[in-house]
């Protein structure tokens, strides 16, 4: 059985995600077969000044390939890691999802507007607040496209559990060089933070979530949620870039990356910072929580791992270079179904 259909027919029968540091139980994890790269401009470049030290020096090579053709080792690395996470979370008994990979006609579309085709990183073409399960539209070209392979399981998630599924109004692509001056309703699960009925979404009105799709989110949730705008600095792609939220009042943050300081529902945290290399390169602020005061982190952090058990959490290290490489860690590439507390 093909890894994306393997769970067909699993599901616990029911969408539910209360807050970042809830209990994992059903997830969909993402998937790095057939990545293929961008073009390469100067133009783009500047649209992913955010991108690893390792990922920039080696953007003019494999500009417009598949990953699995120009670096086969570190390709067939990532495709391990990223199912080793998959049997980490399912020997925990964690119901696993994965999307279906795209296929010829689907990698073929908006090929004019970038040649990029990615599904590790399921985080952001979808957000899940409660039982609402929401297609996002995101401001890479590219990466409207994740929500195709994401469709069969809205599809069972609408017909087996009481999930409200909706998509945001459409917003077309542009050209991957001019992302970054496109306006309009842009809204990224690696902005959107959940805790409780507290929404914290980051925008920094550049690179992805724009004023314009926090408007409609607060709208769309009407009054049973509080949603609070969080400024970024254009140095960092989404919030989760660094801001983990491991247990209620302890958090891994780079603080630098909040434009006016720490947000307002997270004064009093105990917070454990990361520098900006090693969030930007590393995602060290970019962790997997499987429960209160449990996470899965890079095994490169080390020292982070020692602050987080210093402060009684439970860690658990995973090798995920690989993954890192494309701008993204471990929240990046999974997104939860039920998580709650």
């Amino acid at each position: 059985m093909s890894a994306d259909r393997r769970e067909a027919g699993t599901f616990s029968g029911r969408v539910n995600v209360t807050h970042e540091y809830g209990v994992l139980k059903e997830v969909v994890v993402g998937r790095a077969e057939n990545l293929q790269l961008p073009t390469y401009s100067q133009d783009f470049s500047r649209q992913v000044h955010y991108a690893p030290e390792a990922a920039k020096a080696r953007m003019g090579e494999m500009a417009g390939q598949f990953w699995q053709q120009v670096d086969p080792e570190s390709y067939g690395r990532a495709v391990e890691q990223l199912d080793h996470l998959v049997r980490f979370l399912e020997a925990r008994g964690v119901i696993v999802h994965r999307p279906e990979l795209f296929t010829a006609e689907q990698r073929a579309l908006w090929s004019s507007l970038s040649t990029v085709n990615m599904q590790i990183f399921v985080r952001d073409p979808m957000v899940v607040i409660g039982n609402n399960v929401i297609e996002t539209n995101l401001r890479m070209p590219y990466r409207n496209k994740e929500r195709f392979g994401l469709q069969t399981l809205l599809s069972q998630l609408s017909e087996r559990t009481d999930a409200r599924i909706v998509g945001m109004p459409f917003q077309y692509p542009v050209h991957q060089d001019a992302a970054d001056q496109s306006s309009g309703l842009y809204l990224e699960g690696g902005d959107v933070f959940v805790l409780g009925k507290d929404i914290l979404v980051g925008y920094n009105g550049r690179t992805a979530t724009s004023l314009a799709g926090i408007r409609w989110l607060a709208r769309y949730l009407g009054d049973d949620y509080r949603v609070h705008p969080v400024p970024l600095t254009q140095d960092v792609l989404h919030l989760d870039d660094g801001l983990a939220l491991v247990r209620e009042g302890l958090a891994i943050v780079l603080v630098e990356q909040f434009a006016h300081g720490i947000p307002e529902i997270l004064k009093g945290w105990d917070l454990i910072e990361v520098s900006k290399f090693e969030a930007l390169n590393y995602l060290a602020g970019n962790g997997l929580v499987l429960r209160p005061g449990e996470i899965v982190i890079d095994a490169r952090l080390p020292h982070l791992a020692e602050a987080l058990s210093a402060r009684n959490v439970t860690v658990h290290t995973i090798e995920y270079d690989a993954v890192t490489l494309w701008a993204g860690g471990l929240r990046c590439s999974h997104h939860p179904i039920v998580r709650e507390l």
